[in-house]
């Protein structure tokens, strides 16, 4: 076997060896961003259910459109916001803006 071989024998290992590093690492990535979204989905869907019982189910539908596209620290918020809330309309409004009210803070 010449260098020149040996050399494209050890490239072409590396190369193979590179790609099934990349795909693993993306396989665990894509499990660990699907079971954060899916955190977030229940957590979203658990701020709708108990807005739906606190403030009913016309603040509970429009909350649910605020709430879809929300991260861990938003949906923290409005989870605030459902406690401190006195009205639906207080809810939806600190929803829409990010802040809440802060009663007791």
């Amino acid at each position: 076997q010449t260098y020149a071989e040996w050399a494209e024998s050890h490239r072409q290992q590396g190369l193979e060896q590179g790609i099934e590093r990349g795909r693993t690492e993306g396989r665990a990535e894509g499990r660990a961003e699907g079971r954060a979204e899916g955190r977030a989905e229940g957590r979203a869907a658990m701020l709708v259910r108990v807005a739906s019982r606190r403030f009913g189910a016309e603040t509970a539908e429009q909350l649910a459109g605020l709430v879809r596209a929300m991260g861990a620290e938003q949906l923290a918020r409005v989870g605030d916001a459902v406690v401190d809330s006195e009205t639906g309309e207080e809810l939806l409004a600190a929803a829409g803006n990010g802040t809440t009210k802060g009663r007791g803070a």
